[in-house]
């Protein structure tokens, strides 16, 4: 019972997962410069050593939790904590580039879109299906 709860969960992880590509994560100034998640996802790793928001590290440390929990759910008990501890530093982006024409302001950050909320969402029960998983899994018999 406890196990088809865990997939349960991790389906309605992946779920929430994808749907956070579809949509908005952060609000700017000018509503052109905002970007779908997936967007995000793309080119995400690519600012880290420029910002230092290291939340785009969480994305492959949850896909792995998303493939191997069943095989691995004490690693992914571990990878799914330090996906949601990392992922909080979304909060830290202040720009998402600028608008070379016209406005060095225009991709400023001035909230975040339910795409924030709905990836956060998905790391949490990545995270809860994995603790799940970890519960659930046999245990090896030994001198047997």
């Amino acid at each position: 019972m406890r196990s088809t709860a865990a997939n349960v969960c991790r389906l309605l992880a992946v779920v929430l997962y994808l749907s956070s590509l579809v949509l908005t994560p952060y609000h700017t100034r000018e509503p052109e410069m905002e970007m779908r998640g997936i967007l995000v996802l793309l080119v995400g790793w690519a600012v880290i050593p420029d910002t230092h928001v290291c939340a785009w590290i969480a994305n492959p440390m949850a896909i792995f939790c998303f493939v191997w929990m069943k095989k691995s759910p004490v690693l992914c008990v571990g990878l799914a904590l330090a996906a949601l501890a990392l992922a909080h530093d979304f909060r830290s982006v202040e720009t998402l580039g600028f608008d070379s024409g016209r406005d060095m302001d225009a991709g400023t950050v001035v909230g975040f879109g339910a795409g924030s909320y709905v990836w956060l969402s998905s790391l949490l029960l990545t995270l809860i299906a994995s603790i799940m998983s970890f519960i659930t899994r046999p245990t090896m018999k030994r001198g047997a």
